[in-house]
């Protein structure tokens, strides 16, 4: 099973999806590599430090994914986190 990104005009975000693309509201956050593991699928991410914080906790809350992990390196080429401006502050 090969895994595709939702098409942007399903996506409720104002950040672009474009692999390596900075975010929509400027940050001087670093972004980082996330590895999503979902029923056998392994789904890699950036997004800003605190949206990924966010989303790990989540995560442990609610179990929505069997498990994340941020990667040690810059993940670039990958796409961003979809709905990442949902884990970041207002």
């Amino acid at each position: 099973m090969k895994w595709h990104p939702v098409p942007r005009s399903t996506m409720l975000t104002d950040a672009c999806t474009s692999p390596g693309a900075p975010t929509a509201r400027p940050s001087d956050e670093p972004d980082v590599h996330l590895r999503v593991h979902l029923r056998g699928m392994i789904l890699d991410f950036i997004a800003r430090a605190s949206a990924a914080q966010q989303f790990i906790e989540d995560q442990r809350t609610h179990h929505y994914v069997d498990a994340v992990s941020v990667i040690p390196d810059d993940g670039r080429g990958l796409p961003r986190l979809p709905n990442e401006q949902l884990y970041v502050g207002p």
